[in-house]
C-alpha cells in the first residue's frame, strides 16, 4: 500500500428464541455467502462460526444483511418465488415470509435487532415494483407509491423513499412530502432525524441538509449526485460537468460550488469542505464512526481492475488493485449509495473491511487490515457482510 495526504402467498412466525446466539465480540463476524449458495457465518480470520442454511440447489441465499450484532436478515431465491427470513447467529428463525416474488432488497431499522421492521423491494408479478415493511409478528403492510430503489430510515422510526426526480416523501408509518423541486441523486441520507438530498432551484442545484424544520444549502451541484453520510459529514460525488455559470453564481452567494467528479466531503454543521480525490470514484462507504472513507476507483479500465482507497484527515492510503467478483459488481455498486445504509463492508472498529473479488488471479472473499500490506482470503463466496460487533 502507498500512503500519501405485496401479494404474500404466505406468512409463517417461528417463535422466537435466545438460544444457539453467538456472542460477536468488538471484532464482530462477518455473513457471507458461499460458493454453494448457501449463508455461513464466519471470524474475521476466516474460522466458521455457523453453517446458517444448506440449500437444496433449488434456492440460493440472497444478500444477507446483518440487524444488529446477532441477528440476519436474507432472502431464500428460488426461480419463481422467495422467502425472507430472520434468524440470529445460532440458526434459530425468527420470521420466515414467502413471497410470489422474490425481495431484491432488504433494509431492517437500524438498531432494531431481531425484531426490527423490514422494509424490502421486489418485483411486483402485475409489474413495476412493490414496497412493504416487514414486522416483528410477520405481518405485512405495503407501502404506496412509484417506489424506485431510494430509502432511508430515520432514528424516530419513518421512511423516507426518493422516487427518481419526482418525489422525496416519508411514506411510513405515514405519507406526506417532505420536499418538492428535489434535484437529480439517488439515495436520500439521514443523520439520526435530519435529512440529507439535492434540492433544485431554477437551473441550480444544491445538496442540503434538513435539520428541526429548517433547511441548509451546504454546496451547489452540476448534474446528478451520489452521497453517503457519515457521522456530522457527507461524502459527495457529482456526475455533471463544470461549467462556469453556475459555479461563478453561487460563490457569489456564498454557497461554495462543488467541483464535478470529485469526491468531497462536507460537514453537516459547519459545512467544511474538504477534497478527497479528483475524480475517478465509483462508490465510497464510511466506517462505523464516520472517521474514515473507503473508497473505489478505477485501476486499469482495460483489464477491469478497481482500487480501495482509505480517507482519514486528509490522507489516503492506497491499497491493491483487484478484479471485482461480477455479480457484486452488477448488482451492488450502481445503487452504492443505499447498500451503504442498510449493510457494511467496514469492520466495528474501523481497522478493517472485507470485500469479494480476485487477487492475484485466486477468487473469493478478502479481508484487507489497513496496516497490512495485503488482503488475507477468508473463504470462496460472493457476498460478504460485516455485523457490528457486540
Amino acid at each position: 500500500m502507498i500512503r500519501r495526504t405485496a401479494f404474500i402467498v404466505a406468512i409463517a412466525l417461528v417463535a422466537v428464541s435466545c438460544q444457539g446466539q453467538v456472542d460477536s465480540g468488538d471484532d464482530g463476524l462477518l455473513a457471507i455467502v458461499d460458493d454453494g449458495g448457501d449463508l455461513a457465518v464466519l471470524t474475521p480470520e476466516g474460522e466458521l462460526v455457523d453453517q446458517l442454511t444448506e440449500l437444496d440447489g433449488e434456492a440460493v441465499v440472497f444478500q444477507p444483511v446483518w440487524s444488529g450484532s446477532d441477528h440476519l436478515v436474507y432472502v431464500e431465491q428460488r426461480a419463481l418465488s422467495g422467502e425472507l427470513v430472520v434468524t440470529d447467529t445460532g440458526g434459530e428463525e425468527q420470521r420466515r415470509v414467502e413471497f410470489v416474488s422474490a425481495p431484491f432488497y432488504v433494509y431492517p431499522r437500524p438498531e432494531g435487532g431481531g425484531s426490527a421492521d423490514i422494509v424490502t423491494l421486489r418485483n411486483h408479478i402485475e409489474g413495476g415494483l412493490a414496497a412493504e415493511v416487514i414486522h416483528a409478528d410477520a405481518t405485512v403492510t405495503g407501502l404506496e407509491g412509484d417506489f424506485p430503489y431510494f430509502f432511508t430510515w430515520t432514528a424516530d422510526g419513518r421512511i423516507v423513499a426518493h422516487s427518481e426526480n419526482a418525489y422525496l416523501d416519508e411514506v411510513y408509518p405515514e405519507r406526506r412530502s417532505v420536499a418538492e423541486a428535489v434535484g437529480p441523486f439517488g439515495a436520500p441520507g439521514s443523520r439520526g432525524n435530519d435529512l440529507v438530498f439535492v434540492r433544485s432551484s431554477g437551473s441550480r442545484s444544491f445538496v442540503s441538509v434538513l435539520a428541526d424544520g429548517e433547511l441548509r444549502d451546504l454546496g451547489s451541484v452540476r448534474g446528478p449526485a451520489h452521497f453517503v453520510v457519515g457521522g456530522d459529514r457527507v461524502a459527495v460525488r457529482s456526475l455533471g460537468t463544470d461549467g462556469g455559470g453556475d459555479s461563478v453564481e453561487a460563490l457569489a452567494q456564498t454557497i461554495p460550488a462543488l467541483p464535478a467528479d470529485a469526491l468531497v466531503v462536507i460537514g453537516l454543521d459547519d459545512g467544511a469542505i474538504e477534497i478527497v480525490s479528483p475524480g475517478g470514484v465509483i462508490a465510497f462507504f464510511w466506517d462505523p464512526s464516520g472517521r474514515r472513507l473507503l473508497y473505489l476507483g478505477v485501476e486499469d479500465e482495460n483489464r477491469g481492475e478497481l482500487s480501495w482507497h482509505v480517507w482519514e484527515d486528509g490522507t489516503t492510503t492506497d491499497h491493491g488493485s483487484f478484479l471485482p467478483d461480477p455479480s457484486w459488481f452488477a448488482n451492488f455498486i450502481p445503487f452504492f449509495d443505499q447498500y451503504a445504509k442498510s449493510m457494511s463492508l467496514w469492520s466495528p472498529d474501523g481497522g478493517a473491511f472485507a470485500f469479494p473479488g480476485v487477487v492475484d488471479d485466486q477468487s473469493g472473499l478478502w479481508v484487507q487490515h489497513l496496516d497490512d500490506e495485503s488482503p488475507i482470503r477468508l473463504s470462496a463466496g460472493s457476498w460478504v457482510a460485516w455485523g457490528p460487533g457486540g
